[in-house]
This record gives structure tokens, C-alpha cells and sequence, in this order.
């Protein structure tokens, strides 16, 4: 007799539903919530298997069924998808194939509907320098060079325009931290080299907030440890000891 079974994949509760199950032949998976909307089938004649999806209003069900594929060799798919807000389809291909110049666009491409009707989005980058800024740590400060970059998009039959401004920090030789030691590009010292942020004093409060966070992650740098000298740096040291 065939049983259901059920498998609760949500259990860090980061989505409404979320779970498989199985009952003889066939597999049901949802997802909720989900962002994209895609409609596919799929036909895999290795693994014997017929599959279908619809990803709708944040609601995504899977369902495949096994059976004996014959006549056909490998996977071979048909698939509608509407993300980043376009149109992208492929037509009985394999869908670990990737992209390739000699498919005819009808069998897989996309289109976007508002570039065709307000043409293509052009970004423009400024930069202009805004001189030094100082972060300050509990060793000490650090100088960093502060860029202000103005982003502006525009279309060539709209008359809006999107504007973005940010402020990056370079700093020259990094705040250093300890690495995270997953691998062995990023065992021993590392350090903050760069950060961005809406305004100059935000973006310092990045720089700060970064550092001491992967610190306390993953410790100090070498040059750090043993004894700490007192900062030199501390302008409210006289009040600080009254």
C-alpha cells in the first residue's frame, strides 16, 4: 500500500511553507513565498522522470512523476519565466546546456517590454574627490581617501531620471581583523580595504561597524595581540581621567 510522506525543509521558519513529499511514483514540493513567476515541464530521460513547476504570486508547487522515458536521451525542457522585468523562454532544450550563439532566439532568448518601449536604461557615473576622512578604532585612527559617485540612469523616450549618490572609502593598507580561516587564500591576517555608504559619515560608521563586527567574528589581527599600548589619538583623554 502506498503511504504519503512529508518532509519539512522549514525549520529555520524563513518561509511560510516550505516541504516535499513523496507518494509511490510521484513528488510534490512548495514553496511559499516565492518571488519569480516561472512555468515549465520537463522531460529527463536519464533519471526516468516527467516534472512541472509554476512559481505564481509568491507560491511555487513541483510536481514529477517516474516512468520509462523512451526515444529520448538526456533532459529536455520547455520553460516560460517573467523576472527582472522581462519575458525569458526556452524550448525543448537541456536545461544545464547554458546559452549558445547557434540556438534560433524563438527556441530561447528574452524580451523586456518597457526597454522596447522606452529604450534601453544608460547609466552615468561622476566621481569627485572629497579629500580625507578619519575612522577611528579602539587602537587608534585610520585615514581613508573619500570619493562621492553620483549614478544616474536615463532612458531615451523617458523623461525621469533615477539619481543615486554614495560614498566610498579607500584605505590604504586596510583595518586590519583576523581572516575567517575557511580556506587557505583567507588563513591569517585580513583586513577593511574599501566600503561605501549614503553619506561620508555613514559610510565611516560602516567602516567601524565592519571591522568590529569581524573581529568579534573571527578575532584580531596578529599585529594586535599581547599587550596594547594606550592611543595617542584620544582627544578627550584630560576629561576622560577627571
Amino acid at each position: 500500500m502506498k503511504r504519503w510522506r512529508w518532509q519539512n525543509l522549514n525549520e529555520s521558519k524563513r518561509k511560510l511553507l516550505w516541504g516535499r513529499g513523496w507518494w509511490g511514483r510521484w513528488r510534490l514540493e512548495v514553496v511559499c513565498p516565492k518571488k519569480t513567476a516561472v512555468f515549465y515541464v520537463q522531460l529527463d530521460g536519464t533519471k526516468g522522470e516527467i516534472s512541472a513547476a509554476a512559481w505564481l504570486l509568491w507560491f511555487q508547487i513541483y510536481l514529477s512523476f517516474s516512468m520509462r522515458l523512451q526515444h529520448i536521451s538526456g533532459s529536455r525542457q520547455v520553460c516560460i519565466a517573467f523576472h527582472d522585468r522581462g519575458v525569458w523562454w526556452s524550448f525543448w532544450l537541456d536545461p544545464m546546456g547554458g546559452w549558445s550563439s547557434s540556438t534560433p532566439r524563438w527556441r530561447q532568448g528574452c524580451f523586456h517590454p518597457i526597454d522596447f518601449l522606452l529604450g534601453r536604461e544608460k547609466c552615468e557615473v561622476e566621481k569627485v574627490a572629497q579629500g580625507e576622512v578619519i575612522i577611528p578604532m579602539p587602537e587608534g585612527c585610520y585615514l581613508a581617501r573619500c570619493t562621492k559617485e553620483i549614478r544616474i540612469w536615463k532612458r531615451p523616450r523617458w523623461p525621469k531620471v533615477r539619481r543615486n549618490v554614495s560614498y566610498d572609502l579607500h584605505i590604504p593598507g586596510g583595518i586590519p581583523h583576523a581572516g575567517k580561516g575557511t580556506e587557505s587564500y583567507n588563513c591569517g591576517d585580513d583586513g577593511l580595504c574599501g566600503i561605501s555608504g549614503s553619506t561620508r559619515e555613514q559610510a565611516v560608521g560602516n567602516a567601524v561597524a565592519s571591522v568590529l563586527r569581524d573581529r568579534r567574528r573571527y578575532g584580531e589581527a596578529s599585529t594586535m595581540r599581547g599587550e596594547r599600548k594606550p592611543s595617542p589619538n584620544i582627544l578627550n583623554a584630560r576629561k576622560y581621567r577627571e
